[in-house]
């Protein structure tokens, strides 16, 4: 598994995955069953995303292809059980002989629409050609399907028999109506009338009629039906023989057309394959194409470079509120970095925009961003999510999941947010520093954002830095608006590129001025201050 539920939760994976989902229930089938590209499937990640490309491509040349292709995969339905159905020759029903038709119907439009754009080579369709002129023997060159009398000689005769003896039917039928209406001197009849036991006028002429008998009453009405003449029951008895024959003929037709689609099973079954392949990379083109994504380089490295990075869910809550969302951005050379800055400066979103872009990456979606080149891991962790054990505080719980992550095989993407922030800070400075010394050699990444000191002095690691809010700027601060108008202007001057910086550089020091834009009253800052000016006169 690439990620774990909580980790996949926090770093909000489940948002961008709402905003990728195929059309057709066969494409739904096929992102599910979907497994991620890891460590040493580079070469078939960039075939995939070759792939991507190319449908951007053609999204972008020409604007129908997304119409006629969408229009087409929502017709689409999973059609496996009935193709195990026919491939066992067990009798297919009108339904299922329906689905078939409508499948090769709908998927020879995609087919065209591949050939068209030189694209049939991304996915081969099979030709069914010959078996949908079979099953639109009429020539409708629709994806309905009915048992049209040119299938049998037979059928099409007992049809007109059929026919015939239900018009004898209908016009004995009038005949004993016309009579009925004469002698119970009204209009309208039907086969069954339910008359009030209060009409006893009506009621009496009905008993005495020849043509209807009382069928049942109760405590308000009296229902009577048509009594059949001998004529009409020899009619009835003649049209149910003929019936049941065309039942047979009907399934002599079905047994015929259930062996000749069992001959295409396999090209059935290869069909769906390709149709939802085509389907997933279809919706992930779209994607591209919508967010203005790109598709990234792949590497054996371990190391990154991004430019101008996006974490889309953030981005769309920001338009909500007719924010900018800032482009960062980010570099991994090294397999230990350390990123420092003020409090709600970015430092999260920094780590969950690199675990979206390399669960993107593993599914070979494209990436918000200007340029990437990225490289594939095991098994993606995010660390600083609270635990719903009820048996571990948030560092005991912390430390769990660190260990648990740190034993897994392959070479994983580690994410620290803070990582022992809750014990005190000596220990743990101390145990977050050896914690991150711990992979000096090792094929995984880790990436901590820290408040800590130690940590941003190991020389093994690569230290960043968000730039954070200029001096220029923190006077320009208002702290008198409301909070949500503070926490606008916070953003609006906020910087959150990120800065290289050598081991041991002085973290950011911005904690009282974000406490006093939360509305922290100002006689706590003051005493805030006074004491960190005490501290430091002491040393």
């Amino acid at each position: 598994m690439l990620i774990d539920k909580l980790s996949y939760q926090a770093i909000n994976l489940q948002k961008i995955d709402e905003m990728i989902v195929p059309i057709s229930s066969i494409g739904r089938a096929c992102a599910k069953a979907e497994k991620p590209f890891v460590t040493g499937t580079e070469l078939a990640l960039k075939r995939k995303y070759q792939i991507i490309q190319e449908l951007m491509q053609s999204l972008q040349k020409d604007y129908n292809f997304q119409e006629i292709a969408t229009g087409a995969l929502k017709h689409l339905e999973q059609i496996d059980q009935t193709i195990l159905k026919a491939k066992s020759l067990h009798l297919l029903e009108l339904y299922e002989i329906y689905e078939i038709k409508n499948f090769i119907y709908f998927s020879a439009i995609i087919k065209e629409l591949l050939d068209k754009e030189e694209l049939s080579h991304i996915h081969q369709i099979p030709d069914f050609s010959e078996l949908f002129t079979y099953l639109d023997i009429d020539g409708q060159k629709s994806p309905s399907f009915h048992l049209s009398k040119l299938y049998s000689s037979n059928y099409a005769k007992l049809k007109e028999i059929i026919a015939d003896w239900k018009l004898k039917r209908n016009y004995e039928l009038e005949s004993i109506f016309e009579i009925a209406k004469q002698e119970l001197e009204v209009d309208k009849l039907e086969d069954r009338i339910v008359v009030s036991r209060y009409n006893h006028q009506l009621n009496e002429k009905l008993q005495k009629s020849s043509h209807f008998s009382l069928e049942s009453e109760n405590f308000a009405n009296n229902s009577y039906k048509i009594r059949k003449s001998p004529k009409l029951l020899e009619i009835e008895t003649e049209l149910e023989a003929k019936e049941q024959e065309l039942d047979l003929a009907e399934k002599a037709i079905r047994i015929e057309i259930t062996k000749v689609i069992s001959v295409y099973c396999q090209d059935l079954t290869v069909a769906i394959s390709e149709i939802g392949q085509f389907d997933l990379a279809l919706i992930k083109a779209i994607f591209g194409n919508k967010i203005s994504g790109v598709i990234p380089q792949i590497n054996n490295e371990k190391k990154f470079t991004i430019k101008g990075s996006i974490n889309l869910p953030i981005q769309i809550e920001l338009a909500k509120k007719n924010l900018k969302y800032q482009p960062i951005d980010i570099e991994v050379l090294k397999n230990i970095n350390v990123l420092t800055g003020a409090n709600m400066g970015g430092k999260t979103t920094v780590l969950k925009t690199l675990g979206q872009f390399i669960y993107m990456a593993s599914k070979a979606i494209p990436l918000p961003c200007k340029e990437a080149n990225l490289p594939l891991f095991d098994f993606i962790f995010f660390s600083g999510i609270e635990s719903s054990r009820m048996d571990l505080s948030s560092f005991g719980s912390e430390v769990v999941a660190v260990n648990e992550a740190m034993n897994k095989p392959g070479a994983g993407l580690f994410l620290l947010d803070e990582f022992a922030r809750g014990t005190n800070p000596l220990e743990g400075e101390a145990f977050s520093s050896a914690v991150l010394k711990s992979f000096i050699g090792k094929e995984a990444v880790v990436y901590s954002a820290t408040h800590f000191t130690q940590p941003a002095k190991l020389i093994e690691a690569n230290h960043y830095r968000i730039v954070g809010i200029s001096k220029e700027n923190i006077g320009k601060l208002s702290y008198e608006n409301n909070l949500q108008s503070r926490l606008e202007e916070l953003h609006k001057y906020m910087n959150y590129s990120l800065e290289k910086v050598d081991p041991g550089a002085e973290p950011p020091h911005a904690a009282l001025i974000i406490a006093a834009i939360l509305g922290i009253e100002s006689d706590i800052i003051q005493k805030a201050k006074d004491y960190l000016n005490n501290e430091n006169s002491e040393v």
